[in-house]
């Protein structure tokens, strides 16, 4: 079978194709140009999997980033009490805080002297943040009512949490962090404060510290800024940890007892 090859001004067949003069430079370098896309051909065709492979991954990118910003957008939960002053601050907006209203994911909650707000969370917990505190719901994931995951940040003050830890049949990982301190459950009634400018009741020199209580439950405690290897410790029921500065949480002892060592204490 005779093979054609078209150039702008003649044809060749297979035979004369093999017999070009080498001195036939127009010749060779045409017959460049068009062999190229011929051998290149099969490669298409063997790429053409990867590259829809490829495709398919970026469109699933694609619609993850569109899920997770749409989900960034539903409630997290709601303030069911307040008293006196609680405002949040969205998208660099102060919205005066009321009960019915919805907080959402990335809120900054700021709660003035002698007020204090009450949050319930989708899934069932329920938060207290106390008078002076500032926190951040940072995550916020609930599958089915069961499976529950949640971040805070604590950057002042007190926070109170009863994680519901739907009844057994299911998963919860609830996390408080502060500047130095992750206070971790999977479903209990803690307390975490944040205290800056006070000395430390464990370390006097120590001006910036936190304090995890649990009145229910187990929780772990750890300090991500301090030495490399410090491990956690484990508070259950009526017990507490502090964590001074940079150092590893102390070992869990009865709540109070490190108050009635403070200085200055009556």
């Amino acid at each position: 079978m005779t093979h054609w090859i078209a150039y702008p001004h003649k044809m060749r067949n297979q035979s004369e194709r093999d017999v070009v003069d080498e001195n036939d430079e127009w010749g060779v370098e045409r017959f460049r140009h068009v062999a190229h896309p011929c051998a290149t051909a099969p490669l298409k065709a063997a790429l053409a999997p990867a590259l829809g492979r490829s495709w398919s991954l970026v469109l699933l990118a694609v619609l993850l980033l569109v899920v997770s910003v749409a989900n960034s957008d539903e409630p997290v939960g709601s303030i069911q009490e307040l008293r006196g002053t609680v405002e949040v601050f969205r998208a660099a907006k102060a919205i005066a805080a009321a009960v019915g209203i919805f907080v959402m994911l990335g809120d900054r909650i700021e709660t003035r002297a002698d007020s204090e707000v009450t949050l319930m969370l989708r899934g069932g917990t329920r938060l207290m943040l106390g008078e002076d505190s500032t926190m951040i719901i940072d995550r916020h994931f609930v599958e089915n009512e069961t499976h529950i995951q949640t971040t805070m940040r604590l950057l002042l003050g007190k926070l109170r949490s009863w994680v519901n830890d739907t009844g057994g049949g299911g998963s919860v990982n609830f996390e408080v962090h502060t500047p130095n301190g992750v206070a971790a459950v999977r479903g209990t009634d803690f307390e975490v404060d944040f205290i800056e400018g006070k000395p430390c009741p464990a370390d006097p020199s120590c001006l910036r510290y936190t304090t995890v209580g649990v009145y229910q439950g187990v929780v772990v405690v750890a300090n991500p800024t301090g030495p490399a290897g410090s491990p956690p410790v484990t508070v259950t029921a009526g017990y507490e940890t502090t964590i001074p500065c940079e150092s590893p949480p102390t070992p869990p002892s009865r709540w109070g007892a490190e108050e009635l060592r403070a200085p200055g204490y009556h």
